[in-house]
């Protein structure tokens, strides 16, 4: 929203949690429902808007279909259809149905350049040659996974893979790799370990880039971990001057890399 303004573009904010109305109070708030979605369509269009960024988390759905106009459902059901299977083809299906009625889905990173980064260390703190170890063997475990729709991230330490991420999130992942790390690391003295995070295969860039941001930082450094490795420019940091100040307290790295460098002499 603050690069939307400082460009000059028009925009409207359009939530489907009531609960965020209040905090973007100071912009035009459109309140919308899931079983009532042909309203959006029409208000968009009245208002011609042609650009329609997603952005933030969204749980999926209970959906109600007893409460569904008409209009609203013949529009979803291309993307009703796939509420059930992975992430991927909800998401694909998503953006076919606001494409077929004349939106371009523009990228969040497209217009905040900055959410995404170039090769390099983030911070003060420096991966240590454990940890470009221990990055290579889970980038090995990550490219054998990548083609599953299950996740977008891994933890390994000490050449051990300790967690995967899968629909619960990064979070959930995390806090098991707190509560177990300690019994599953063969030496106590080595290697702390390291979240990966990057893109599965097909995965829908314009609407589902993989994330982290100050409570990743939390729970890495929570989980006693020693960094994270991010796939270059492609995966988005929030908050990045909170992330990287709290990244460097908690002496936790943050490096975003090429896949293509990383794996060199694997």
């Amino acid at each position: 929203i603050r690069e939307l303004v400082s460009q000059k573009i028009d925009f409207f904010v359009v939530v489907f949690d009531l609960s965020l109305k209040q905090k973007f109070n100071k912009y035009t708030v459109i309140e919308a429902k899931i079983e009532t979605i042909s309203f959006l369509f029409k208000f968009l269009k009245r208002e011609n808007v042609s650009r329609v960024v997603f952005a933030g988390a969204m749980r999926r759905p209970i959906i109600k279909m007893a409460d569904f106009e008409r209009d609203s459902l013949d529009l979803l059901t291309p993307a009703l259809v796939n509420l059930n299977k992975g992430d991927d083809e909800l998401f694909r299906s998503i953006k076919q149905v606001f494409m077929s009625n004349g939106f371009h889905i523009e990228s969040p990173q497209s217009i905040c350049t900055d959410l995404v980064n170039s090769e390099g260390v983030l911070g003060k703190i420096k991966p240590s040659k454990y940890d470009i170890k221990d990055a290579k063997i889970a980038l090995q475990v990550f490219k054998k996974l990548y083609k599953t729709d299950i996740g977008q991230g891994l933890v390994v330490s000490q050449g051990l893979c300790i967690g995967v991420e899968t629909l619960p999130g990064t979070d959930a992942m995390l806090k098991f790799v707190g509560e177990n790390l300690e019994g599953l690391r063969y030496r106590q003295d080595g290697s702390k370990g390291l979240l990966l995070k990057g893109l599965k295969a097909g995965q829908e860039e314009s609407i589902d880039l993989p994330t982290i941001g100050p409570n990743t930082i939390k729970a890495v450094a929570q989980a006693g971990l020693s960094g994270i490795v991010l796939q270059e420019n492609s995966v988005i940091v929030l908050d990045k001057r909170l992330s990287i100040s709290l990244a460097d307290k908690s002496n936790i790295f943050i490096w975003s890399v090429n896949w293509k460098t990383l794996d060199k002499d694997a």
